[in-house]
Formats: C-alpha cells, sequence, structure tokens
C-alpha cells in the first residue's frame, strides 16, 4: 500500500524542511510530492538539501492557488491512499504507519480522520481530550464550519484513491480559491461515511501570519458561514461532544490486535 502525500507551498523556506522530515520518518511505503507555485525565497534549497530519497518528487510550476496546486500534485500521485499536508504543518512519527495499518484492516472504510491538534510556538501541541465523531449527514449538509460544528481538519484527512476519483475531487477543489477543503469534504459524504482513528496524525500550526488566518474571511463567505463565527457555535460544540459519546463505538482504535 503506497501513501501519497501532497504538499502545496509557496514560499515556506522557513517551515517545509520540519514537513518535509516529519514525512521521510515514515517506515511504510510513501511518495511525497512537492507542488512549489514559484517560490522566490530559498524553499528550492531546503528542499534539495532533504532530497535524499526518491520517495520525493519536487515540481516548481505556475498555479492559480494552494487548488490548484493539490489538483496538480494528485495527477501526478501514485498511491492507493492520498492526503495533503501544508509546508508550515507535520506529522507525527507513526502517522502514515498508523493509516497504512487502518486501511489494510478495515477495506470498506474510504475516509479516515485523526484527533484533532494544533501546534503553538515552543513546541506546545494541544490535542482533542474526546475522539470526535463526525455524521455523514451533517458533513453532506455543510454544517462542519465555523458558527455550527466547526471545520474538519484537513491536515489529518486520509482518503482512498477510489473516493478522489469518485468524488471528483481535483474538479471539486478548483472551483473554490479558499475553502475547497470544506467543499471536498461534503462531496466525499455524498459518498462515505468519516471515521475518526483515536491518534493524533497531525498537527495543525497556529499562527496569525498563516495564509489560512489572513484570510479567514474569504473562506468563511465560500464556506457560507460568518466571518466572525459566531452564528450558533454553542449549541454546535455541545452537539458534537453528545454525539461523539453517544457515537463512541464507531471509533476505529488503531492498536486493537496488537500484542
Amino acid at each position: 500500500m503506497l501513501i501519497s502525500v501532497i504538499t502545496p507551498v509557496l514560499n515556506g523556506a522557513a517551515t517545509i524542511g520540519r514537513t518535509i522530515e516529519s514525512i521521510a520518518a515514515s517506515t511504510v511505503p510513501y511518495e511525497h510530492i512537492i507542488q512549489d507555485g514559484g517560490s522566490t525565497d530559498s524553499t528550492s534549497v531546503v528542499v534539495r538539501e532533504r532530497a535524499t530519497s526518491a520517495a520525493l518528487r519536487w515540481f516548481q510550476e505556475p498555479d492559480s492557488g494552494i487548488y490548484d496546486a493539490v489538483a496538480k500534485g494528485m495527477a501526478q500521485a501514485q498511491g492507493d491512499i492520498l492526503a495533503w499536508l501544508g509546508a508550515d504543518d507535520y506529522y507525527l512519527p507513526w502517522t502514515l504507519s498508523t493509516v497504512a495499518r487502518v486501511f489494510d484492516r478495515n477495506p470498506d472504510v474510504a475516509w479516515i480522520i485523526g484527533l484533532p491538534s494544533l501546534g503553538f510556538p515552543g513546541g506546545v501541541v494541544k490535542v482533542a481530550p474526546l475522539a470526535p465523531v463526525y455524521l455523514r449527514s451533517n458533513i453532506r449538509r455543510g454544517w462542519h464550519r465555523a458558527g455550527q460544528l466547526g471545520f474538519l481538519q484537513q491536515e489529518a484527512m486520509f482518503w482512498r484513491r477510489s473516493l478522489w476519483e469518485q468524488a471528483c475531487g481535483a474538479e471539486t477543489i478548483r472551483r473554490y480559491r479558499y475553502a475547497g477543503d470544506y467543499h471536498l469534504w461534503k462531496a466525499f459524504a455524498g459518498l462515505a461515511d468519516l471515521r475518526t482513528v483515536s491518534s493524533v496524525f497531525a498537527v495543525f500550526s497556529s499562527s496569525a501570519t498563516q495564509v489560512s488566518a489572513r484570510m479567514r474571511g474569504a473562506y468563511c463567505k465560500e464556506a457560507g458561514c460568518p466571518s466572525n463565527g459566531m452564528e450558533a457555535a454553542p449549541w454546535g460544540k455541545v452537539l458534537n461532544r453528545g454525539v461523539s459519546v453517544l457515537c463512541n463505538r464507531r471509533v476505529i482504535r488503531p492498536e486493537e490486535g496488537l500484542a
């Protein structure tokens, strides 16, 4: 089972080294495709310094934004399992081996997510205290957004190639400049359940300088949610926690079957 991870980047020299190293720590077959939209900083130097394996491939060409870059990278991917990881985020040492194990042991599962986590300066990481359960119907209706049930963490997502193809993934995300992932999840939910795995897969690096932070208003507009995220957030959080407790049996525990 080959896992393909796409990293779209533009001037990510300050952080992409950590991203590359986190993927290279994998002990299972993988390929890492870096889709560079034309960086003018030292991104290329950082990538070349770490390009010690054929598993890392780097493409530099103009694109129309992050989702065009992701779609281009996916077109190059050869893996059975797909994902994308931002140039300022990172995986944990066990991420890809756990993902491979989960998909191998659960052939009926098409789409998984790890525990939500946030990274802060100084190496501080905050992990969700409860494994959330996401109902397919709620994702399909678009309720997982600011002001309702909260966004799904893209960095912690992995899916089978067949789901990406059935959902016309490249075409779906290319329709949007900021919220392509939100609309991709809606398309996925029309075809399959999202299953939570009780393991941390990825750390989203929280920073006020990130594109996601600076473009929050534009993202929310494309996702149809208020930029202040205050539509119905309190009841949404309570509802989602209640569903997670009641449906806890649906959580995949990757350690099961191990001595």
